[in-house]
């Protein structure tokens, strides 16, 4: 049995286009996906509704519920919701998402419209072998969700975590995470100090893979106690963001690399690993080896930084105080001039230079 894990997949904006011209982006990659027995991925953005967009998170993301056909050219079994824009187009946007997956016999983990729904796993066997999908979302990758939310998320909490984990272990499970989290260093190359201690705790806890989400870009992976951990997968497909009458640039060379992990199942209940390496080249989806190499260079570096904190703090230097800077100087602005954007630095980036 072969499963594969797709970053996050966002049919936004200019995908809208090309689905209505009839273009297949993913034509190239569905050859390949077509031979793994599951398809699995983050769907980061759902389908608009008729009632409007949720006021308070901004930037909101949103597709055509046809041009969420292209899951089913890229054989996608399974996705999980459990992640920030869930609400972003209300509930009707919510429950035209879940009618089309249900239609075309696409599974969801980690939202509904109760909380028991959102905190179920989702169980498979295949031929006897027994594996349970657990999502959750952190509250650093900034939910939003205002208390009488119809849409019910799973949050992250370690404690629970680990006693879902032992709970499907004791029912001889296969047990895979699905994270989003690492909201802290969102658009960074490494991952917070809280993800490795607890990937460390669920792995303990007995989880056999996990997979990381939202940062938008191709964090490191590294192996715990001989279990892999993909820190986050970045992005498998994403365009531009048209928002409020402005773009949210996702050109950027760090938002097009990916990496699709391969689990490959044995009978002894142990898997083999495969990477597939992949970019976003004007929002087509191709094979590139040379991310492969950057990736394993980047896991490298990581675990230097675990063994030295100083490289680390190093890195959290650079990310907090220099990249926003250089990101002002070297974005691609549609509504405003460089001097304005260096004179205002928009209050996200101000908020980043001060996290702690």
């Amino acid at each position: 049995m072969k499963i594969a894990f797709l970053g996050d997949i966002s049919l936004n904006d200019a995908y809208i286009r090309l689905h209505d011209e009839g273009r297949d982006p993913f034509a190239a990659m569905a050859q390949k996906l077509a031979a793994c027995d599951m398809v699995i991925g983050n769907l980061e953005c759902l389908a608009e509704g008729d009632e409007g967009e949720y006021e308070r998170k901004k930037p909101r993301l949103k597709t055509t519920v046809e041009t969420l056909s292209y899951l089913k050219n890229l054989h996608v079994s399974a996705v999980t919701l459990a992640h920030n824009h869930v609400y972003d187009n209300l509930r009707d946007g919510f429950e035209k998402t879940i009618r089309f997956l249900e239609e075309n016999h696409i599974r969801y983990l980690g939202a509904g419209l109760s909380r028991e729904r959102a905190e179920k796993p989702l169980k498979l066997d295949w031929e006897g072998r027994k594996i349970c999908l657990l999502s959750f979302v952190h509250e650093d990758t900034n939910p939003t969700l205002q208390a009488d939310c119809p849409v019910y998320v799973n949050h992250y909490d370690p404690e629970r975590i680990s006693r879902e984990i032992r709970t499907c272990k004791s029912e001889g499970c296969m047990v895979i995470l699905l994270l989003h989290w690492g909201g802290r260093f969102e658009g960074g190359w490494y991952p917070d100090r809280y993800q490795p201690v607890d990937a460390g705790k669920f792995i303990g806890a007995g989880a056999d893979l996990i997979i990381g989400h939202h940062t938008h870009t191709l964090q490191p992976f590294e192996k715990i106690a001989g279990r892999w951990v993909f820190y986050s997968l970045g992005n498998f497909c994403f365009a531009d963001i048209h928002f409020e009458g402005k773009v949210r640039d996702m050109s950027r060379r760090r938002y097009r690399e990916s990496v699709i992990p391969v689990v490959s199942m044995q009978g002894d209940a142990t898997y083999s690993m495969t990477l597939w390496p992949i970019r976003n080249v004007s929002l087509e989806i191709i094979e590139d080896q040379p991310v492969l190499r950057k990736l394993k260079r980047r896991s490298y570096l990581h675990r230097q930084m675990m063994r030295f904190p100083l490289l680390r703090k190093v890195y959290v230097a650079n990310y907090r105080w220099v990249y926003p800077v250089w990101e002002q100087f070297t974005r691609k602005d549609r509504e405003k001039s460089l001097i304005r954007r260096i004179f205002g630095l928009n209050l996200q980036k101000l908020k980043s230079l001060f996290r702690r």
